[in-house]
Parts: C-alpha cells; structure tokens; sequence
C-alpha cells in the first residue's frame, strides 16, 4: 500500500493536528469546513500532519511530504516530488499507462493568484465578474511545447469548464512561463478551485502528465442557483395559437 504522510509548516509551537484521510468521508460541505480549518491553521502557522491519497491537497496545503510504501519511508521531499513518485507508483500497469499516458514532473507553481482589477489578490469574486489569474510555473525539466489543460473544479470534484492553451516553443528546465488574463465567469455561488494539467507529447514516451492545483475561491451572488453554472439564454415564450372556441 502506497500511503503518502504530509506535514504542512511545521514550527517550534505547542500546536499540532493529526489528520488520517478527513477528506475521504462525509459530504461535500463537511469536506469544505475541513479545507477551511486547513488554511485558517496554516496561516496562523501551525503544524498540521496530514494522511492522505489526495495528490491535489498535498500539493495545495503541503510544505514538505513523505511517501509511505509498504511500512517504510520512500521519500521525502517537495510536495510536487512526492506527489510524482505516489501517482506513478499507482498508475503502473493502469488503462491510462498502456495508453502510454505516464505521470512526469513537467513544472512547479512559482506563484499563483487570483486578482481584481487593480491586480491585488483576491481569494472570492462576485458571480459575472470575470476570473483574473496571474500564474507563474517553473519548466522543471526540457519542454517542448507544452500544453496547459486547465479544469475549473467545484466542491463535489466535477469538472465544471476547462480550456487548453500551448506554449509553441521550447523551454529548457528552470524557464519561467507566465499564465496570466481573464476567464469568463458563469459559476454559480459555490466554492471552487483552478486545476492545472500539464502535458508534454513525446513521440518516444507518449503523453506525459501532471497534475496542478493553482487555486481555491469562492463564486458569492443572490441569483438562483440551478445546475453547475448560470447560462444566458435567448428564448422567449411566444403563444402560437389560441385555442379553438368549442362551437
């Protein structure tokens, strides 16, 4: 069993959390109060060791991770180093690898935001207003022409939209490559977060993969909330015919 253990900013302070997969039980609304304890204690500087399968919270939450496999450390490392190492020892052998589909370290998050008009991060956004990113991500390796998949995510784990953008160019590893603009927003309320996948095609290798999570925000508003997101729509109700006056 691979089991990855992630310890989120640990300090020299009287206060820590032991956490064992909290987020692979109850409801979405449960899970979210979870996330948000998460983050109030990180930004307050406490130690948070967490056990999770989730490779998109330990890249998310997590300073430094530990790979567990089989009772015995595997590695210890950068989240994006770990997370590597569990997705491929678990993908080994699955539909997606005979695909030649294969998990790789392509890039690391240098900085992520997401931004109002006057650039200053903002972590909730009114429905309507547009999502403006500001994304930064290291080449850590040789890229050539990379692709950027990118998912908005809502709270229950479903793939609301997503657009790809290519960089047609080749980058050497330590590279910079700025994401940066507006995306349209048609969210209803919710919470939400900004997936990333990372795609490098290599006629030897195939497909290879990484996944990304850049960013966690709330869509606030009044409007109605129906389906996953709130569509404009030209149709009118326009009576035909009457009907005939019974003789």
């Amino acid at each position: 069993m691979v089991r990855p253990v992630s310890a989120v900013r640990v300090q020299a302070d009287a206060y820590i959390m032991l956490v064992d997969e909290v987020l692979a039980v109850g409801d979405a609304a449960f899970g979210q109060k979870c996330m948000d304890v998460f983050y109030d204690k990180r930004r307050a500087g406490k130690t948070i060791v967490l056990v999770t399968h989730d490779m998109a919270v330990v890249q998310s939450l997590c300073d430094r991770a530990m790979l567990i496999e089989d009772g015995g450390i595997r590695h210890i490392g950068e989240p994006e180093d770990t997370a590597m190492r569990y997705l491929r020892a678990n993908f080994a052998g699955s539909p997606a690898a005979e695909e030649r589909a294969t998990v790789n370290l392509n890039a690391r998050v240098v900085h992520a935001a997401l931004t109002d008009e006057a650039g200053a991060p903002i972590e909730n956004l009114e429905q309507g207003s547009p999502l403006r990113v500001d994304i930064v991500v290291e080449a850590a390796r040789e890229l050539d022409r990379p692709q950027f998949v990118f998912h908005v995510v809502n709270a229950d784990g479903v793939v609301v939209s997503g657009f790809t953008r290519v960089l047609d160019r080749s980058t050497a590893a330590g590279a910079r490559i700025r994401l940066a603009g507006e995306i349209e927003n048609r969210l209803v309320a919710g919470r939400y977060f900004l997936d990333c996948w990372v795609r490098q095609d290599a006629p030897e290798s195939g497909m290879e993969l990484q996944a990304l999570r850049l960013l966690r925000f709330v869509v606030f508003g009044t409007a109605a909330r129906h389906g996953v997101v709130d569509l404009t729509a030209d149709v009118e109700p326009v009576l035909e015919r009457e009907p005939r006056a019974a003789s």
